[in-house]
């Protein structure tokens, strides 16, 4: 049995390195990364938690990640990459212990025992998919090397943040004391983004968070509301008096002068700019207030989920519910191709954009 066992893992990490092998030859790196294959070592460490994790094979193996080289006595530069770290974790909160993973090893063995780095991780408030790593001298050692450290005292680590997609086998380094948490967060959303397929991307861009619409029903984002539909997106909150209504009234007096089948492939949705007020039951009672179709998608849910998707698609970048665009975004997210609409837009002028996405659907 345990000949098998070990017969399956060998083939399956044949596999994985051909399929890694085979993105890496089909991916345009880019310029400031390298294609060169780091040789991340598969030491066994302990994470805050005190649970043993494979560096390689448990936190980086396909995956995107940033590893930097801290230790919690530290008052000089790993403050700052704590720093850094938190804020790319606000920055992207849709990938952040999704398909990015923040990773702190520390250089410290003798000191940094995890429960002093769960401590250390509280105090910067990491959350999930930043993992921070301690062990042996040894295996701590080997992973700096193979990131091209040699460390001879603990306050002699790189300042470095290594950004590392393993699934194409690129890597690049930012160096702390020049970046910013924005270009950070940039570069690695930059290298998450090597390899990936269309659907992949729009997936990313849109985000699979999740939302509640107006039956109560929790919706994952982009797979359950936008992928495969020709969509129109606008933002409102249910307490609006004046622009509110009078674009929902709008939208659905340009859904009829859809054709039934332009209507059946597009999906109505529309965005809650103030999330803690607005209800299922209170969107329902909007919905119905303003005559749009059953089939029109309203959505509500936590607020960090829906501040995130409403900036990400330029809907609102503020705390104020009121103060969200009035823009209406028509587009296909299979096709890439987008509008802008203004709220002084005609039903027929609305209609006409809808329509034009649909060109083999009469």
């Amino acid at each position: 049995m345990n000949r098998i066992i070990r017969l399956l893992r060998l083939l399956i990490a044949i596999i994985s390195a051909g399929q890694l092998a085979w993105a890496a030859e089909n991916v345009q790196v880019p310029a400031g990364f390298s294609s060169e294959r780091l040789p991340l070592p598969d030491v066994s460490l302990l994470d805050q938690a005190g649970k043993p994790r494979a560096f390689y094979r448990d936190l980086v193996h396909g995956r995107t990640v940033a590893v930097a080289f801290t230790f919690t006595q530290c008052t000089s530069v790993c403050p700052l990459i704590s720093r850094l770290f938190q804020e790319v974790q606000a920055l992207l909160p849709d990938r952040v212990g999704r398909d990015v993973q923040l990773i702190s090893v520390s250089v410290d063995a003798k000191n940094d025992t995890p429960a002093r780095l769960a401590e250390y991780s509280r105090s910067v408030q990491a959350g999930a998919g930043w993992t921070f790593l301690t062990g042996t001298p040894a295996d701590l050692g080997r992973v700096s090397q193979a990131f091209g450290q040699r460390v001879s005292r603990r306050e002699g680590h790189t300042s470095s943040v290594y950004i590392v997609n393993d699934r194409v086998g690129a890597w690049t380094r930012m160096d702390v004391a020049t970046t910013t948490p924005t270009a950070l967060a940039q570069q690695i959303e930059r290298a998450a983004d090597l390899g990936i397929t269309e659907q992949e991307a729009a997936q990313r861009f849109f985000t699979n968070l999740p939302v509640t619409d107006a039956e109560g029903q929790t919706l994952q984002f982009y797979r359950d509301a936008v992928a495969g539909h020709v969509v129109v997106i606008n933002s409102f909150f249910t307490r609006c008096t004046s622009a509110c209504p009078l674009i929902t009234r709008k939208l659905v007096q340009a859904q009829a002068l859809l054709t039934p089948a332009q209507l059946a492939a597009t999906r109505f949705i529309s965005l809650s700019t103030d999330p803690e007020y607005d209800s299922p039951e209170r969107m329902a009672r909007f919905a119905s207030s303003n005559q749009a179709l059953r089939s029109w998608t309203w959505l509500t849910g936590k607020k960090e989920n829906l501040d995130w998707i409403l900036y990400k698609l330029g809907l609102s970048n503020s705390q104020a519910p009121g103060d969200h665009s009035t823009l209406v975004l028509i587009g296909d997210p299979r096709s890439g191709a987008w509008n802008r609409v203004s709220p002084l837009s005609t039903p027929e002028e609305i209609a006409g954009v809808i329509a034009a996405l649909h060109p083999a659907v009469q």
